[in-house]
């Protein structure tokens, strides 16, 4: 019978996100199965930093809670992907979890980490299943996952080849183990192909040239229309621009459109196309960008539902274009039309 001890039923972190709870609570579960006492040092400390933190939050900033959360609660949908591209994208981690478990069970009675790998394999199978009700098809969700998993085959993998005698279905194990792991290691370099190229060439990067060209316009405030994050930072930290948004990205202007095919009413209460364009009128950017490979015409998306937006772009001029990005700069001029800025703004250019 497995022995599991308080070492092994420990909380593994991962992730700052309240859906892993579920993985910690699976792991809490088998050691509960196995006879652990929940009343332990590591679970009750647990618990009590993440309700410090969650009532930290609530008095220091409310509206986090207030507004932050339900917006993303609305909007972040748009992101999801179908059930059959996230299984068709998990396969290559489902079928090495599987063959952990397979090894696992065969070899529970006999070694001598029995419980380890078990402990490892719960919190794998726990982290893909929140990858699933995440539904979003982003690579590093699968990392909580795909970790447990290497570290359980390593783990069988060293225990076997600690024994002296290796059975003829231990070498089988040990042959399809090693593929398995040599496939993770061949999609980890090819993830890592551009980060390693980033480090060999810092200046050839999108980032760097972004960068470059902020500098070289001597900008104060910029803006990019795009989800990509890096585009907004570090390019604001490393070039100390003013960034003329109140989103650090657009994916909630995506959200607002997907909602709105569902719920119409959505945009009332999270009128993201108007904060956008009112963001950008008043920051008035000597620089933005628009990114052309999401395949959202932000630029069309704006100019149709805010016709200051539509004035105010008219004064900028594209100056290059380079890795799917184009570049405007502004002309001479603000972003306010003077019969305007005369008659104080109207209701295009305040937050409803």
């Amino acid at each position: 019978m497995i022995r599991w001890t308080p070492v092994s039923a420990n909380w593994l972190g991962c992730a700052l996100k309240p859906q892993y709870g579920i993985a910690f609570v699976a792991l809490e579960a088998v050691a509960w199965r196995y006879g652990v006492r929940s009343r332990r040092v590591a679970p009750l400390a647990a618990a009590a930093t993440l309700a410090f933190y969650v009532g930290l939050v609530a008095v220091v900033c409310p509206a986090y809670l207030h507004r932050a959360v339900p917006l993303a609660m609305a909007l972040y949908g748009a992101t999801d992907v179908s059930f059959g591209a996230l299984f068709l994208a998990n396969v290559p981690l489902l079928a090495a979890e599987a063959l952990a478990v397979f090894l696992w069970w065969r070899d529970r009675r006999t070694s001598r980490h029995a419980t380890l790998m078990m402990s490892l394999m719960v919190f794998a199978a726990a982290s893909s299943a929140i990858c699933f009700i995440d539904g979003k098809d982003w690579f590093y969700h699968r990392l909580p996952a795909t970790i447990a998993t290497v570290l359980a085959l390593i783990l069988w993998t060293a225990d076997s080849i600690g024994d002296r005698l290796v059975s003829r279905i231990r070498w089988r194990g040990l042959a399809v183990t090693g593929i398995a792991l040599a496939l993770f290691c061949v999609s980890a370099v090819q993830r890592l192909g551009p980060e390693v190229q980033q480090a060999v060439e810092p200046q050839a990067t999108t980032v760097a040239r972004l960068e470059g060209l902020i500098r070289l316009h001597h900008a104060r405030t910029y803006v990019a229309f795009s989800e990509w994050i890096a585009l907004g930072f570090p390019v604001v930290n490393n070039t100390g621009v003013m960034w003329a948004s109140r989103f650090d990205s657009m994916w909630a202007l995506k959200g607002e459109l997907w909602r709105a095919h569902l719920d119409p009413a959505a945009a009332k209460e999270w009128p993201i196309t108007h904060w956008v364009a009112h963001d950008f009128i008043a920051g008035c950017p000597d620089i933005a960008v628009v990114d052309t490979r999401e395949g959202l015409n932000y630029i069309g998306v704006l100019s149709a539902a805010e016709p200051s937006f539509r004035r105010a772009w008219s004064r900028y001029k594209q100056i290059v274009a380079f890795d799917g990005l184009k570049v405007f700069l502004r002309g001479k001029g603000g972003c306010v039309d003077p019969w305007v800025a005369a008659e104080g703004p109207g209701p295009a250019t305040t937050i409803r």
